[in-house]
């Protein structure tokens, strides 16, 4: 029986500047790309600060400090047609989680107190050490939740990520927009 829905944050609850960075300015599969994904996965995993990350990054991107930060710190929108099915549908009969690969736990800045109220734990990368998809992230957030991960359901916008949930037993789906996921969400829980 499920009991919980575990949200990722970027992608799905809110917009990502990390990704609209390297659409804007590293080539897709380029070595610099390469090489800033695995600072990413650095700075997610606690490796490196933040601030490391993006002077990194908008090096090999050949782009000012100023600029990376402003896309990849600022340029955030969140899914309110989400959090308010999140508050209306879903919160009333079960726990919500957050699982996200973050640097630190930005929040408090993206999202409003009663957004953030929703949720009854939240686990970010930086705490355990590793990232999505290594076990450890799921089960650390089913564990929070005081729940096996058979009892969740994970929603992800990244492919690899939904597979890394079903590798510990969690049901999990792809998140690409607000009506296809309401559509697949409804069918899991029914």
């Amino acid at each position: 029986m499920i009991k919980a829905i575990i949200f990722d944050c970027f992608g799905v609850l809110t917009t990502d500047g990390w990704l609209k960075f390297r659409e804007q300015y590293l080539m897709t599969g380029s070595t610099a790309d390469h090489e800033a994904v695995e600072l990413n996965h650095q700075s997610d995993a606690g490796l490196i600060t933040q601030q490391q990350f993006v002077h990194s990054v908008a090096e090999l991107a050949g782009v000012d400090v100023t600029v990376a930060r402003g896309i990849i710190n600022d340029q955030h929108t969140s899914n309110d047609q989400l959090f308010t099915y999140i508050k209306d549908r879903l919160k009333p009969e079960y726990k919500i989680g957050m699982l996200s690969n973050v640097s630190q736990d930005y929040t408090a800045e993206l999202f409003t107190p009663e957004q953030n109220a929703l949720f009854d734990a939240k686990v970010f990368s930086y705490q355990v050490g590793v990232t999505k998809p290594h076990p450890a992230m799921y089960e650390t957030i089913a564990t929070k939740l005081d729940l096996l991960p058979e009892e969740c359901i994970f929603i992800d916008d990244r492919e690899g990520f939904v597979l890394g949930a079903h590798d510990v037993g969690m049901q999990a789906l792809q998140y690409k927009d607000f009506s296809q996921f309401r559509r697949q969400l409804e069918m899991m829980i029914h």
